[in-house]
C-alpha cells in the first residue's frame, strides 16, 4: 500500500424529477419543497398531509406488531404477580435511554422495578457477568432493552438462577433465538415491518404504551405517570437520533412531537442537559445530534459511562454537577479525537479502493470516530485498528454505495469476529492475518466500486435563482423538519455568484470560513463553510463561483444563512 493521499471531490448531480410527479402535489407548496417531497417518495396529497403534520397516534396502536402484543401480555402477567423487575440495558445512548424509558415507566405505573447499565468491562449488552451484578438488586424478572436477541449465554444463566427473562431488542436476529419467556423485536414480525426502523428505546416506548393500555385507570391517571410519558418520548427521540435511525414514518412522528415537548421535561438530569444547549430559535433534531448527544457519547468513550445513569437518577443539584463533568469530558473527547485523527492521517496507508491506519495511541472506542475522519477526507472505505492485546480490534466506515458487512462476509475466514451494517462495522483479527485481510477487503471494495460505489456524488435537489432564496422559502423548508437520516436537509445549488468582500477564517483552529455571496442587482447573503477555510481561501476572490448549500439560520444572528456543502470556480454551463 502506498501512503500518498488521494482525495476524490464529489461529483455534483442535479436530481431530475418528472413534471407530472410534481403536479400531483399541493400546488401552494414552493417548487423546491415539492421536489424534496418527491425525492422522499411522497407523491399524494394525503401522504403530504401525514408527512407535514405528524402525530403520535401510531404509537398507541397495538396492531401490526405481533411480538409486542405477545411480550406485553407476558410482562403484564408477571407484573400482576408482584414480581420485582430489573430493566437491563446497554452503555450506549440508545441502551441508556431505553433503560430509563421502561424503568421510569414501570415505576410510575406502580410496579417494583430498577434499571441496570452494564460496565464496559462486561461488554455490550446482556451477559452472565452483567447479570450477576444486576440481580444483586433482588429481581426475579429481567427485561432486556436494546440487547438480548443473540444472548444465548444470558438466557441460560437466567434459567439456572430461576429468573424469568424477557428480551426486547431491535437488532437483526440470528437463525436461532434464545430460550426466554418472550421476545419483542420488530425484525421478527412479518406483519411489523413498518416498525423495523425503531431503535431500542423506541421499542421500549412502544412496550410502555402498550402495557399502560392494559392497566386500570388508577395506575395510568397518576400525575407521576403522565410526567414520565413526556420524559419517555423525549428520551426515545434522543436515542432515535443517536442511533442514526431513519427519521421517517414512526420515528418522524416521535422526534417531531418530542421537540415540542422539550420545555415540559421534568426529569432533572434530562432538563439540565437540554438547558445547556444554546440556540436562539428553538431546538432542532440537529441540535440534539451535535450538542446534546456528544456529551452522552463522550462519557462512554472516556470510560465514565456510569455518570449517565447517575444523571437519570439525579436531583437538580446533582444534575448540574454531572452535566458540568459531561461538558469537561466532551471537551477532552474533542481534543483526543483531533489528536488521534492527525496521527491516523499521518500514517494512513492507501489501497486502491480503501484507506487504513493502525495505532496503539488511540483506544479501541475511538476507532470509529477516526475511521469517520479518514472517510470524510478520502471518500473511501476506512479501516482503523487499535493495536493492543493479542487481537487487533478495528472499526470501519464507508461511503453510501458500499456495503461493509458484505465485504467482511467475504473475509470471514480471516476474522475472529465481526458485525455491523452497510456503512459502519467492526471486527477482530489476529495481527499476522491483518495484511491478508486488508488485501482481501481491497478486492471486495474493488468489486463494489465496479458496481458504481466508488465515486462520491453530491445530490442537489434543485438549482435556485438568487432571488428565490428568501425567508418565505426558509419557512416552507422548516415544515420538512426534523432532518436527519432518511430525511436529510436538502442541498440546493446556485451558479455564477460573487464574493462580497473577502472570506475570513473562523473557529478556534480557523478551519471554518465565513463569507458573503451575491448576484449583481441583488443583496448579499451570509454563508459559512465548516472545515472549508483552506478550500474557499484558495479561490480567486474576484472570480465567480458555483455553490452547493443547505439553507438555515445563523445560531448567532438568527438571520438566513447558507451552509456550504461544496464550492467550485464557475465553469460548467449547467449542473449535470
Amino acid at each position: 500500500m502506498s501512503t500518498a493521499p488521494t482525495v476524490i471531490a464529489p461529483e455534483w448531480r442535479l436530481v431530475r424529477i418528472a413534471p407530472d410527479r410534481l403536479e400531483k402535489l399541493p400546488q401552494h407548496l414552493p417548487r423546491p419543497v415539492q421536489k424534496v417531497l418527491c425525492q422522499l417518495g411522497i407523491e399524494s396529497a394525503q401522504d403530504v398531509e401525514t408527512f407535514l403534520y405528524p402525530s403520535l397516534e401510531s404509537w398507541t396502536r397495538l396492531d401490526g406488531f405481533p411480538s409486542l402484543d405477545r411480550g406485553v401480555e407476558c410482562l403484564d402477567a408477571i407484573l400482576q404477580k408482584g414480581s420485582k423487575v430489573c430493566v437491563h440495558g446497554d452503555f450506549d445512548t440508545d441502551g441508556l435511554c431505553a433503560t430509563a424509558v421502561l424503568t421510569l415507566g414501570l415505576q410510575a405505573l406502580g410496579f417494583e422495578a430498577y434499571g441496570h447499565i452494564p460496565s464496559r468491562e462486561h461488554g455490550h449488552g446482556i451477559s452472565p457477568a452483567s447479570l450477576e451484578v444486576a440481580l444483586q438488586g433482588g429481581a426475579d424478572t429481567v427485561i432486556s432493552v436494546d440487547c438480548g436477541i443473540s444472548s444465548f449465554e444470558a438466557a441460560e444463566y437466567c434459567r439456572g438462577r430461576g429468573v424469568k427473562l424477557i428480551v426486547t431488542d431491535h437488532h437483526l436476529p440470528d437463525d436461532t433465538l434464545p430460550d426466554v419467556e418472550a421476545i419483542v423485536n420488530p425484525q421478527l414480525d412479518a406483519e411489523g415491518r413498518e416498525f423495523c426502523s425503531l431503535c431500542g428505546a423506541g421499542v421500549a416506548l412502544k412496550m410502555l404504551f402498550s402495557l399502560s393500555q392494559r392497566q386500570p385507570s388508577h395506575r395510568t391517571s397518576r400525575p407521576a405517570y403522565k410526567a414520565v410519558v413526556g420524559n419517555a418520548v423525549v428520551l426515545a427521540a434522543i436515542a432515535t437520533i443517536a442511533d442514526v435511525m431513519t427519521l421517517t414514518q414512526h420515528n418522524r412522528s416521535l422526534v417531531s412531537q418530542a421537540l415540542k415537548m422539550l420545555d415540559g421535561v421534568t426529569l432533572p438530569g434530562l432538563k439540565v442537559l437540554i438547558d445547556r444547549i444554546s440556540v436562539k430559535n428553538g431546538l432542532r433534531a440537529e441540535d440534539l445530534a451535535f450538542q446534546l448527544i456528544p456529551r452522552l457519547n463522550a462519557a462512554q468513550r472516556l470510560d465514565q459511562g456510569h455518570l449517565l445513569w447517575k444523571l437519570i437518577l439525579a436531583d437538580a443539584e446533582q444534575a448540574q454537577s454531572i452535566c458540568e463533568e459531561l461538558d469537561e469530558l466532551n471537551q477532552r473527547r474533542r481534543s483526543l479525537q483531533k489528536r488521534f485523527s492527525v496521527l491516523a492521517s499521518d500514517r494512513c496507508a492507501q489501497g486502491q479502493h480503501m484507506v487504513s491506519a493502525k495505532g496503539t495511541e488511540w483506544p479501541e472506542r475511538f476507532c470509529g470516530l477516526i475511521a469517520n475522519h479518514l472517510l470524510n477526507h478520502h471518500h473511501k472505505p476506512a479501516v482503523v485498528f487499535h493495536e493492543g492485546d493479542a487481537l487487533l480490534h478495528a472499526s470501519c466506515r464507508a461511503p453510501k454505495g458500499y456495503h461493509l458487512k458484505n465485504a467482511l462476509d467475504r473475509c470471514s475466514d480471516l476474522l475472529e469476529g465481526y458485525g455491523g451494517h452497510a456503512q459502519a462495522a467492526g471486527f477482530r483479527v489476529l495481527p499476522e492475518r491483518a495484511d491478508a485481510l486488508l488485501e482481501e477487503l481491497d478486492n471486495a471494495f474493488h468489486q463494489q466500486a465496479r458496481e458504481g460505489a466508488d465515486h462520491p456524488k453530491l445530490m442537489i435537489i434543485d438549482q435556485l435563482q438568487w432571488p428565490e432564496i428568501n425567508e418565505a422559502l426558509l419557512e416552507s423548508l422548516t415544515q420538512l423538519e426534523p432532518f436527519g437520516e432518511g430525511n436529510p436537509r436538502p442541498v440546493f445549488g446556485t451558479r455564477g455568484l460573487l464574493f462580497d468582500g473577502n472570506p475570513r477564517p473562523i473557529g478556534a483552529d480557523r478551519s471554518h470560513v465565513a463569507l458573503k455571496l451575491f448576484k449583481e442587482g441583488h443583496p448579499s447573503l451570509d454563508a459559512v463553510g465548516f472545515g472549508m477555510a483552506q478550500e474557499v481561501l484558495a479561490l480567486d476572490s474576484c472570480g465567480r463561483v458555483d455553490v452547493a448549500y443547505t439553507i438555515g439560520r445563523s445560531p448567532y444572528t438568527n438571520r438566513l444563512q447558507l451552509n456550504l456543502e461544496a464550492i467550485r470556480p464557475h465553469s460548467t454551463p449547467t449542473l449535470p
